[in-house]
């Protein structure tokens, strides 16, 4: 299929089943084609803190685990706060064009991270209540008038996932090219048999994302793309950030490849109308690091929102979770991390920040020829990593690579 689900590591459990530069701030600046001149220049396209020597040890380390697991290019950074401790690119962005710190590329589901703070913000200025049923704006939707805001947002709404439904996967494979309409992805996940009475458990599903990006949308008044742009991706300095209702990357960009059609194809321009509003966005290395910490911290939301979003009252809400390994709204936390794992068609990638000592990790990879695509090749990388960074809190994920 096109997606996995975000953190398989829970998913499973639900229902049993260019170089360098930038220096030490993630404030305004790109990554472009020079390290700077507190930074150490390991490789033509990887910086690091000479200082720190664990910044050559995870420069080291993802450079050995792409050419291990057969990543065509894997780009990289890991902050302390805004203290670059390294960032890199490694493999190519395309044959024969080596892969640079400056390329954009599809965050994928990562996306709903943003569309889940833009919701949480209303929430706080009182535009929006997370009781609010989805039958004020959706009446005629199946069970919509006891399917809520909060559980959209929570994945508690029991709305099976279209990403999973063998005839829209055939569908997908067979033109990868066609233009979906949301309200065609919706229906497709609503008409399906429940997983569950809403509110009484929890299972991933991008229709959620999708509807509540319809209701944002509605409420909003202006695309949701906009709102995003007003609200979070301006007053955080995101300008190579942007939600694409086209197949558009901007270049210079990160070509994604995906087997998943029966042979090594270039997925970079399928459109990714299949995933509006829960993986359509782009980015690039310098905006992700700016935006985990703010993700991270709270920065637009209040106490209480941010709490809602990443805190461990969901620990305690419906589904098979822990204080240890739980999920939020759009986003997971596993052993204080909190992070998400995007996988779409032709890439994957992990977001993570981890409080205690403000750090920020963010990789995104695409699979070599040859390779399955299945497992996402960034969160096993993320995870060796970890032991590197925080040795005495390293995430159990579902997903093992040897």
């Amino acid at each position: 299929m096109p997606r996995r689900l975000v953190l398989p590591l829970l998913a499973a459990a639900a229902l049993g089943a260019a170089g360098c530069g930038g220096g030490k701030s993630t404030s305004a600046e790109t990554l472009g084609a020079d390290c700077s001149k507190s930074q150490e220049q390991l490789s033509p396209n990887v910086c690091a803190d000479p200082s720190d020597p664990k910044a050559r040890a995870v420069a080291d380390l993802v450079q050995r685990l792409r050419t291990r697991f057969k990543l065509n290019a894997s780009i990289f950074g890991v902050w302390k706060g805004s203290d670059q401790l390294v960032t890199g690119a490694d493999g190519e962005a395309m044959p024969g064009v080596p892969a640079t710190r400056d390329l954009h590329f599809r965050i994928c589901n990562t996306t709903e991270t943003m569309t889940t703070t833009l919701l949480l913000k209303k929430i706080d200025d009182g535009s929006l209540h997370l009781g609010d049923p989805v039958s004020k704006w959706f009446p005629s939707l199946p069970r919509a008038d006891r399917i809520t805001l909060r559980q959209l947002a929570h994945s508690s709404s029991g709305i099976a996932d279209y990403v999973s439904y063998e005839p829209w996967v055939k569908a997908y494979h067979a033109n990868p090219f066609r233009q979906w309409r949301p309200e065609t992805l919706i229906a497709i996940g609503t008409n399906q048999k429940p997983l569950f009475p809403p509110g009484t458990n929890w299972a991933f599903s991008d229709t959620n994302f999708m509807l509540l990006g319809q209701i944002l949308t509605k409420a909003g008044g202006k695309p949701l793309g906009t709102q995003l742009r007003e609200e979070i991706l301006d007053p955080l300095g995101l300008d190579d950030t942007a939600m694409q209702y086209t197949a558009e990357v901007p270049p210079p960009v990160l070509h994604g490849y995906d087997p998943e059609r029966g042979d090594y194809q270039d997925s970079t321009n399928w459109s990714p109308r299949w995933a509006t509003y829960t993986g359509n966005m782009t980015s690039d290395l310098a905006d992700l690091g700016k935006w985990v910490p703010a993700l991270g911290t709270g920065d637009l939301l209040s106490e209480e929102s941010h709490q809602l979003q990443v805190g461990l009252v969901n620990a305690r809400g419906p589904g098979p979770f822990t204080a240890k390994r739980y999920y939020g709204m759009g986003v997971g936390v596993a052993s204080k991390w909190i992070l998400a794992n995007p996988h779409c068609a032709g890439y994957n990638g992990v977001i993570a920040y981890y409080p205690p000592e403000k750090l920020s990790v963010v990789i995104y990879s695409t699979p070599a020829m040859g390779n399955s695509d299945g497992p996402n090749y960034s969160q096993e990388i993320f995870v060796r990593i970890t032991r590197l960074l925080t040795p005495d809190s390293v995430p159990e994920l579902q997903q093992r690579i040897d």
